[in-house]
């Protein structure tokens, strides 16, 4: 039988290097099908695409698979389709992933012989044994597309996994990498999302199939992968759930979870993701008590009328709440925050500088954040529907960069001074925050020291928001605010270079590194 190669590309993203579990996933279906399987993680072994053409080309597969974004790597994904069909053009390649399951037919037109659409977990075991049994006809393969002479064909809809207990657990062979790196270990335990944010892909991916958008495993099948990574050594895990309470996870749910993992003498360090309106006070603390330590959480907005828009289930009050619970069992919490759409006022501007100084305890990603048209979002759809798609953004080059205008010019000069000055520390920033957030797997004392550096230079982010707030409000023009940015840039540069010294001092004591590039969204 002939192997089968699932390859994961090198993604251009101010994150750290970490496993992929989707290919892990699908490595382990196909192996308790008795197919061979081996995996190439390019983004964690620092593979070119040349490198991966070559490794290629020097073997015999039964088909490639592919995994890829759309954002960071299609590019790469495009030429090392060429590189291969150029060098034969019978090398069988299938994608999957976020950017084929979006734009299946550019996938195609690469040159991709099958594009996996949504949850693959079934749909790579067809896959597989189509080519190995040479069947004439993919039409019978749910949730694919693929290509007929110049046409894309669509299969239909493939049911997404109902009971994920019945998936077996993923392949962990770069576990050991994964802990020499000190990284924490990714875990799965539940899919999809039951929010509909304007903003994010997550529902549109799931909705490319048929079947509940959320499922969750139970909790004893959650507890054994925990204990399995436990007893090998692992101390950090981090939960990718987009959120890890969700559907008919509750209260009481949670204390089970906790009940599970103090019965099997678990001690794992946990960092997760949750929705605003989940948190309450016993949620939190059965899971402060289960091993969780921090949490990501999409704020996304300190404006009720922004919130709206982005059609958030959260308001203000559940905001307010959930902050004092986080803290209050101190979470290191990040707040994901959406500063920009195209539709910000400057008052909503005023509501979130006001927002922002009085939770400056928790740890964001910088001053400036804007909402991207990502493929498949409402958010996208909405503007495209209105032609604002056109209007409002434009792609620079290929570094995905976009520039919003609006009709209120004090909301002009406010975008244009906090995007200058936040692209001048941007590195510093995710550098800082990413052994927190990421995370590593690092004493929680070098934590509560980075910490201290995200408040510093968060603190600084928050005065230079006032102060651009209060020129607006003088009436100061363009130039005058331009020329105010720089020289706070030039005069705040001392306290960044301090930063960025202690904190590279922190990633030497712990030999860790930071190998990620400079936002690319920026």
């Amino acid at each position: 039988m002939e192997r089968i190669l699932l390859v994961t590309l090198s993604s251009k993203t101010h994150r750290t290097r970490e496993e992929n579990l989707g290919i892990q996933y699908l490595s382990s279906a196909l192996r308790q099908h008795k197919y061979e399987v081996v995996l190439l993680n390019s983004w964690l072994n620092n593979l070119s695409i040349y490198d991966i053409f070559v490794f290629i080309t020097n073997n015999s597969f039964l088909f490639v698979g592919i995994s890829t974004s759309y954002m960071t790597n299609k590019e790469d994904c495009k030429e090392l389709i060429k590189l291969i069909k150029n060098h034969n053009k019978n090398i069988n390649i299938v994608c999957g992933g976020f950017g084929p399951t979006f734009l299946a037919s550019e996938y195609i037109g690469f040159g991709a012989d099958i594009v996996c659409i949504g949850e693959g977990e079934k749909t790579i075991i067809d896959i597989a044994n189509y080519y190995e049994h040479k069947k004439e006809s993919l039409n019978d393969i749910d949730g694919i597309a693929f290509a007929t002479g110049r046409e894309c064909i669509y299969t239909k809809k493939r049911e997404l996994i109902n009971d994920l207990d019945t998936i077996s657990f993923p392949s962990r062979d770069t576990l050991d990498q994964i802990m020499k790196m000190k990284s924490a270990v990714s875990v799965c335990t539940s899919r999809g999302c039951t929010g509909k944010c304007d903003f994010c892909s997550v529902f549109a991916f799931f909705s490319k199939s048929n079947g509940k958008k959320w499922r969750g495993r139970s909790v004893n099948n959650i507890t054994n992968e925990l204990k399995l990574l436990n007893d090998k050594g692992v101390c950090y895990v981090k939960v990718v759930d987009d959120s890890f309470i969700d559907g008919n996870r509750n209260e009481a749910w949670c204390e089970e979870f906790k009940n599970e993992i103090l019965r099997k003498k678990i001690k794992l360090n946990m960092k997760g993701q949750i929705r605003v309106d989940k948190i309450t006070e016993k949620t939190m603390e059965c899971l402060r008590e289960a091993g969780f330590y921090s949490f990501s959480c999409g704020i996304e907005n300190g404006s009720e009328t922004a919130l709206h828009r982005m059609n958030k289930f959260s308001n203000m009050q559940h905001i307010e709440y959930a902050l004092s619970v986080m803290k209050k069992y101190e979470f290191i919490f990040q707040m994901g925050f959406i500063l920009f759409d195209n539709k910000t006022t400057y008052h909503e501007l005023k509501e979130n500088y006001s927002f922002l100084k009085r939770h400056l305890w928790t740890v964001t990603k910088g001053i400036f954040t804007e909402m991207y048209p990502l493929e498949g979002t409402l958010y996208t759809k909405k503007l495209m529907d209105t032609g604002a798609y056109d209007n409002s953004f434009k792609l620079e080059g290929n570094n995905w960069k976009y520039s919003c205008k609006y009709e209120d010019v004090r909301v002009n000069l406010v975008y244009s001074a906090l995007k200058k000055w936040h692209t001048t520390h941007t590195y510093i920033y995710d550098m800082t925050i990413d052994p927190l957030v990421g995370p590593k797997a690092i004493d929680f004392s070098y934590m509560l020291d980075l910490y201290k550096e995200v408040m510093i230079i968060k603190q600084i982010d928050i005065d230079f928001f006032e102060k651009v707030l209060n020129l607006v409000d003088t009436g100061a023009n363009d130039s005058e605010i331009e020329n105010f940015t720089l020289q706070e840039i030039a005069n705040q540069k001392i306290i960044f270079d301090n930063v960025f010294n202690n904190v590279s001092q922190i990633y030497k004591k712990n030999s860790i590194i930071y190998d990620a590039v400079t936002n690319p969204f920026l």
